[in-house]
């Protein structure tokens, strides 16, 4: 026997709201939960088998009748505490809600960037293929409270940065990654390339959660000169409706932050 129906706002500790959600689910022809929705926004997350998206794909999102967003911003004001992700109002029974990513630009970015990823310059890969350092090195932080940058440290910051006992993160970093360079020009144009209002567009598409992994963040390899619009467009093979799109995603970004 099942219940007729389940209301909850389980704990948000990890993915422990998704244990409990998928477990009352079974338990209850119709359940209604809050809690947060990052998990089935990210578009990354279909491309990791080990992801909750995939992981509870049969067993909450297939259950999924809709589901309502409310931007963490909104969340924390209604509820009087700070959130750092969108919730989401679920409701679940039998089904019938459009949960996967069809965004053809979207998807588009994501295949790219996983396809030319800084997944092997991360910490690990770099220590076990045992690279050289080229003279001029930037150890890169990672999403530290600014949720809207990759590098929320100064760039002398950013190049005084240590690493620590285990090579893998440095000092006052949730994410960390080497990378060396010839020349200064170089990694001036690295760091400067990261910042840029495209790439702020393009951490947007993330879902952010408090640590990125490298395969999230596309590397361009040719950092001899400084990236603009005309260099992202083109290596990610845009066409002019796409660029359109993105620049007025961008001018409506900036308008909201300001």
């Amino acid at each position: 026997m099942k219940f007729d129906c389940a209301i909850l706002n389980p704990p948000y500790d990890r993915n422990l709201h998704l244990k409990i959600l998928e477990q009352v689910i079974a338990k209850a022809d119709k359940v209604v939960n809050i809690s947060p929705v990052r998990w089935l926004q990210d578009p990354f997350a279909p491309y990791n088998t080990r992801s909750d998206y995939c992981k509870f794909e049969d067993s909450i999102s297939k259950k999924i009748e809709s589901l309502d967003v409310i931007p963490a911003k909104d969340a924390s004001k209604l509820f009087d505490a700070s959130f750092t992700m969108n919730l989401g109002i679920y409701v679940c029974g039998q089904g019938g809600y459009n949960y996967q990513h069809n965004d053809p630009l979207v998807t588009k970015i994501v295949e790219k960037t996983m396809a030319n990823s800084w997944e092997p310059y991360s910490m690990k890969n770099y220590y076990l293929n045992n690279v050289q350092d080229k003279e001029y090195i930037l150890n890169v932080s990672g999403i530290n409270g600014d949720v809207t940058r990759i590098m929320c440290k100064t760039y002398i910051d950013q190049c005084a940065a240590e690493l620590n006992a285990r090579n893998i993160v440095f000092n006052g970093g949730t994410f960390g990654s080497r990378f060396s360079f010839d020349t200064e020009e170089e990694r001036k144009n690295f760091y400067t390339c990261y910042i840029h209002p495209f790439m702020l567009w393009h951490y947007s598409i993330w879902k952010l959660t408090p640590k990125q992994p490298g395969q999230k963040i596309p590397y361009f390899g040719d950092y001899t000169h400084s990236w603009d619009y005309k260099d992202f467009f083109a290596w990610f093979d845009l066409t002019e409706e796409e660029q359109a799109r993105i620049m007025r995603e961008i001018v409506i970004s900036e308008k909201l932050n300001k």
